[in-house]
């Protein structure tokens, strides 16, 4: 028998066993994240900034296009409270997904928006992708729905994990081959009654 084909074989196979393993490790990571429940970190985050990382941090993917146009409003005033890496973990994820969305798309535009409405701040993520098919939309958020080759369908179950434990509400808009939209409500640092934390000082007599 020829020992240098068999060690080929071998190799092909480590080299499956490997990647599996990856796969594997991945999925149980993701799944391990869903399933811990989210610690509330009340710090005050400036929502804006956290989304300029994330659009930065896009530019090192070698997985999405490069020209997509982005359309960036961000005017809200007020912070939020929370915690900043989970956070920018879960928008990571809607515009992650928003660009995959977009890989066909003639005339691909990405829209990212902040305001600052009554006790709300309110994030908007639009994009020109294939839009979301009427029957899956109320399901994008279950863990184990992707219609992805290659997903695991927990990436927004755990986005939308981390945006309840921030009190956020979401809501969506999608049409098939237009594109999608969500709005994702947050309670602003003012919203959430800061004086309510702090002990009043007794109004000093004099």
């Amino acid at each position: 028998s020829d020992p240098q084909g068999r060690s080929d074989e071998d190799l092909k196979l480590m080299r499956i066993v490997d990647k599996e393993i990856d796969r594997l490790n991945g999925l149980i990571t993701e799944f391990l994240e869903y399933v811990r429940p989210e610690k509330k970190l009340n710090i005050p985050v400036n929502l804006n900034n956290v989304i300029r990382e994330c659009l930065e941090s896009l530019q090192f993917n070698p997985k999405l296009r490069k020209d997509v146009e982005q359309v960036v409003k961000l005017n809200a005033a007020a912070e939020i409270l929370g915690n900043r890496d989970k956070l920018k973990q879960a928008l990571l994820n809607f515009i992650i997904n928003a660009y995959q969305a977009m890989e066909k798309s003639a005339e691909p535009v990405f829209t990212v928006e902040t305001h600052d409405q009554g006790p709300l701040v309110v994030l908007i993520l639009r994009d020109t992708g294939v839009g979301i098919k009427p029957e899956n939309l109320h399901r994008i958020f279950e863990p184990f729905h992707t219609t992805k080759p290659q997903g695991t369908g927990l990436g927004l179950a755990v986005t939308h994990k981390i945006l309840q434990a921030h009190d956020a509400r979401v809501f969506v808009e999608s049409q098939e081959g237009q594109g999608t939209k969500f709005v994702i409500e947050f309670p602003s640092h003012r919203g959430i009654h800061t004086e309510d934390l702090i002990p009043r000082k007794q109004a000093s007599k004099g």
